[in-house]
């Protein structure tokens, strides 16, 4: 994120939604209230709009041009989706594992001879030399 003078309400506005608004001749966002219509924002090319009014769920926030949705119910939607996305994985893996344990630990062998094999091979061409990394060669 980025912080402008011009849009000094926004705090933090991206760089090229500062962009987006500098040339479509928008130079001042902080004139209280921020308030731009839906219409005026679609007009303006914005993606997003701020009527000032709460959402269903109580939030004053910006909204979608295209999905109407108030963007702090769309960040609460995202995360506890993530959430729920993540718990699939971790019992999808478990039931995976429990399946079938004989195959899961051949797989980390080969794994582990593979992650092996590369780190012998990246030592022996000097990377665990101290400075390799810079490309100081010592002779």
């Amino acid at each position: 994120m980025w912080n402008c003078q011009t849009h000094a309400n926004h705090g933090c506005i991206s760089e090229s939604r500062h962009d987006r608004l500098v040339t479509k001749g928008i130079t001042s966002l902080s004139d209280p209230p921020n308030i731009i219509s839906r219409a005026e924002a679609r007009a303006l090319g914005l993606k997003r709009y701020f009527t000032g009014k709460p959402c269903q769920r109580g939030h004053v926030a910006e909204r979608g041009v295209i999905s109407l949705d108030c963007v702090e119910c769309v960040r609460t939607r995202r995360v506890a989706n993530l959430a729920k996305a993540r718990e699939r994985e971790r019992e999808r893996a478990r039931k995976y594992r429990a399946a079938d344990p004989g195959r899961v630990r051949e797989n980390w062998r080969r794994w582990a001879a593979k992650r092996r094999a590369a780190r012998t091979a990246s030592e022996l061409n000097g990377a665990g030399r101290p400075g390799a990394a810079e490309g100081i060669h010592q002779t």
